[in-house]
């Protein structure tokens, strides 16, 4: 399943607690979502899109030890919340 975010809603992913940062050419746009887990793992969610793009994949990151061959991922609260208020679309 993708996750695709709406790149008019960033004001909304920031009062979500996603940081929001521009490249200095204002061409690439990015939001982060860090959360720590156990405290030394840590998932990343992250999208980046170019100037004029609407909408951009959410894209899942998480840290992965040495010696693990399978992990289970579990999906944040915040993924589901953003769902519920529209501001992510699965594709």
């Amino acid at each position: 399943m993708n996750l695709f975010i709406n790149t008019s809603d960033v004001k909304n992913f920031i009062k979500h607690g996603f940081e929001y940062k521009k490249s200095n050419d204002n061409k690439y746009n990015r939001l982060e979502y860090m959360i720590y887990c156990d405290g030394f793992d840590y998932m990343i969610l992250i999208a980046e899109w170019t100037r004029g793009e609407k909408t951009a994949l959410l894209k899942i990151e998480k840290e992965i030890c040495e010696g693990i061959s399978y992990m289970t991922l579990e999906l944040p609260n915040v993924i589901y919340d953003l769902i519920n208020k529209g501001l992510l679309k699965k594709g």
